[in-house]
């Protein structure tokens, strides 16, 4: 991904063109973005459908917290102990079973509807096929799941390479994919907590909400 083109382009946030030559970019901590957000809603003032799925982010972030303490640990001993394994193996049941299918629930109960929302009332990009932040945020879920596949591939090639420098390079490659996948996630809920789902509290009637609950 061309981060400087994304930033340029990006339709997550059509309100404000932050280039990279401002001193920001799609992984600048996200303090820095306030100011381009949208109209912002308290927590209480989400529709429920909404609330849940900000809920599942919250408990994605204590994950990747976690995820990212286990490649700090594998770091420093340059080897995946026993615990850490444990701690692959728990980071791993959680992707299966609740990121993969909170994805699939934004892409196929909430995501068709706000995209036509999106692209009825301007947000979207000005190209001749319009792109809203809608697009931006399923290509995200591909790109991690495409990550998480890799990871899990170095962390079950690891014991079955007897070769210590071969060990190392694998070893070496999962905790950069991991480290990428952190940082896509934590972009990802900035985007969807504070841009994407303020817009469909914004957009989607509450009773149009109700029904994809």
């Amino acid at each position: 991904m061309d981060l400087k083109t994304l930033q340029k382009t990006d339709p997550v946030k059509p309100q404000a063109e932050i280039t990279m030559d401002e001193g920001l970019s799609p992984m600048s901590p996200p303090e820095q973005y306030e100011a381009a957000l949208p109209d912002q809603f308290a927590k209480d003032d989400f529709h429920p459908f909404l609330k849940e799925l900000m809920k599942d982010h919250e408990m994605l972030q204590g994950e990747l917290s976690k995820f990212d303490l286990t490649l700090e640990s594998i770091k420093k001993d340059g080897a995946i102990t026993s615990e850490n394994h444990k701690n692959f193996e728990v980071f791993f049941n959680f992707f299966e079973e609740i990121f993969i299918p909170h994805n699939r629930q934004e892409e196929q109960i909430l995501f068709p509807k706000l995209r036509k929302r999106l692209v009825e009332s301007g947000e979207h990009s000005k190209g001749p096929t319009p792109t809203t932040g809608v697009d931006v945020l399923e290509a995200e879920h591909t790109e991690a799941i495409q990550l998480f596949g890799m990871i899990l591939n170095c962390f079950t090639l690891y014991p079955q390479i007897l070769e210590k420098q071969s060990r190392q390079v694998i070893l070496t490659d999962m905790i950069g994919l991991g480290k990428k996948l952190i940082e896509l996630m934590e972009l990802h809920i900035f985007r969807e907590d504070k841009i994407i789902f303020c817009l469909a509290q914004k957009l989607l009637p509450s009773s149009e909400l109700s029904n994809l609950s």
